[in-house]
């Protein structure tokens, strides 16, 4: 499926973010664990959530490094993952 494809909420959702590329993997790890119900799940999901917190970060320190202030600037309006959130 193509980005025309995904639906027009997705597509806003991706739009709005920074780190689009990102934001599918904790998604399935969210349905992971909604399938499984595990302790397993929530274990993963968490060492995870924090893991890609800090890559995350990183990546941001990497592209302030390399793109500077305007960067800067597009990281003061956009969230991270989830609009208006984080």
């Amino acid at each position: 499926m193509s980005a025309a494809q995904a639906p027009r909420s997705l597509r806003r959702w991706l739009q709005s973010t920074s780190n689009r590329t990102f934001v599918v993997w904790p998604l399935a790890l969210l349905a992971l664990q909604a399938l499984l119900f595990s302790g397993v799940a929530w274990a993963v999901l968490v060492a995870h959530a924090l893991w890609f917190d800090r890559r995350v970060r990183s990546d941001e320190a990497a592209l302030l490094a390399l793109f500077g202030a305007p960067y800067r600037e597009y990281v003061a309006r956009v969230k991270r993952l989830i609009p208006g959130v984080y």
